[in-house]
């Protein structure tokens, strides 16, 4: 996992596959003011998402197998809870045509990660995440979430 404002995210382009495309892609979106839905290019796809923090119960821990996440705040805050996937109980089997399988987890056994607008975080198949939870009370958030193929 990595955790760094987006503005610095280049440092990392020799272990994120496509990035200068997803670079690309993001501002083309940017001139558009992020429209919510997807958008293709070539290299992955972009999620430009608005959602509604949640309590850390009321989902479950995720991961992918065949994509990395960049996940970008573009307004509000989260906290993005991490585990490794080795540590958790899983709770719905992969869905290869979703990429994506749920695992159960404890809150006290989690790492939280506070995140703000202009941040973003990456993960890997290895690093289970719950993302847009609380922080305080449930808040508008807009974000995008970077689709890239491993």
């Amino acid at each position: 996992m990595i955790v760094c404002p987006w503005n610095e995210i280049d440092r990392y382009e020799s272990i994120i596959p496509n990035l200068a495309q997803a670079k690309k892609a993001v501002e083309e979106l940017g001139k558009t003011g992020y429209p919510v839905g997807r958008c293709e290019f070539e290299g992955g796809y972009v999620l430009s998402q608005e959602p509604t923090t949640k309590e850390f119960a009321a989902d479950k821990f995720e991961t992918h197998s065949r994509y990395l996440d960049i996940q970008i705040i573009l307004e509000g805050q989260e906290i993005m809870y991490y585990q490794p996937v080795a540590n958790l109980k899983e709770a719905v089997p992969y869905n290869p045509e979703k990429d994506i399988q749920f695992f159960e987890g404890r809150k006290e056994d989690s790492v939280p990660v506070y995140c703000q607008a202009g941040m973003c975080y990456v993960v890997y198949p290895e690093d289970a995440h719950m993302p847009s939870r609380i922080v305080g009370e449930p808040a508008f958030e807009k974000k995008l979430v970077v689709k890239l193929p491993l």
